[in-house]
């Protein structure tokens, strides 16, 4: 994914399955320090 604050390549990573609702995941980006965490259910 695409850091949307430098535009550099952002990694992300699922770091919990909440069973019959979604996931969590959680984005980074090595070049500017920017991090999220997002839910999609």
């Amino acid at each position: 994914m695409e850091c949307p604050r430098c535009g550099a390549e952002a990694r992300w990573e699922v770091v919990e399955v909440v069973e019959g609702k979604g996931y969590v995941w959680e984005a980074a980006c090595e070049e500017c320090g920017w991090e999220d965490t997002k839910y999609e259910f």
